[in-house]
């Protein structure tokens, strides 16, 4: 079902919590289209190149990566596009916001490292140090206790104060993490086999197991809600 026939590139699409919109990009702004009335809205209006918009899990806030005050930072505003505040001010450009499932965190790319801040956009903490030269692809566990991320090629965890990080892969060809709203365990893309595959492991990195085994490249895997 084509959802939206406006012309253009559309990516980072965004489901809301509760599936009745999603947001996406296109031509630089953050858009939602609505199923209830079948219309798109423009929320960023032009201000900024604007991306990887993410909901709060009430659904009335969504997160996202923007450069309209000169360098790529993350900014919050409402579900509808009003009350913008930016949440970081940093150098260093920041990206792939992706908020905790309770609602209190945001975890977000700063550099080669992965960051937490509070969702006020205080408190920020480097949970990566330590893990890779390159670090990115955050994802919260159902619980908001632990995130996971990519670093070098290998999945790592920590908690959101950075005290207790743990490598789970160490082949070195383990990309873009993904855990699921519920229960516990983490699908992430691999090549262990010679091909990209689909593979899941437990938060502890046991019982590893490959659940794609296809000929094709199979990547960028995302837990159903």
């Amino acid at each position: 079902m084509q959802l939206t026939s406006t012309g253009g590139t559309k990516a980072d699409p965004a489901w809301s919590p509760v599936g009745n919109k999603i947001a996406f990009v296109h031509n630089s702004d953050i858009w939602v289209y609505d199923f209830t009335t079948n219309t798109t809205q423009n929320l960023t209006l032009g201000n900024g190149n604007n991306r990887m918009p993410c909901w709060s899990p009430s659904g009335n806030k969504i997160v996202f990566a923007s450069d309209r005050a000169g360098n790529w930072d993350i900014w919050e505003m409402d579900a509808n596009g009003a009350n913008v505040t930016q949440l970081t001010n940093d150098p260093q450009d920041e990206q792939r916001p992706v908020w905790s499932p309770n609602g209190q965190k945001i975890a977000f790319e700063r550099g080669n490292h992965v960051w937490v801040i509070d969702s006020n956009g205080a408190n920020p903490v480097n949970i990566s140090s330590g893990a890779g030269a390159v670090n990115r692809w955050p994802t919260w566990s159902a619980n908001s206790q632990h995130i996971f991320f990519e670093g070098d090629g290998n999945i790592y965890r920590n908690d959101p104060a950075g005290t207790t990080l743990l490598q789970l892969t160490n082949t070195g060809n383990n990309f873009t993490p993904n855990c699921p709203k519920s229960g516990a365990g983490v699908i992430f893309m691999s090549t262990n086999s010679g091909n990209p595959e689909i593979y899941f492991m437990t938060i502890w990195g046991t019982n590893v197991q490959n659940i794609s085994n296809d000929a094709a490249v199979d990547e960028l895997p995302i837990w159903a809600p």
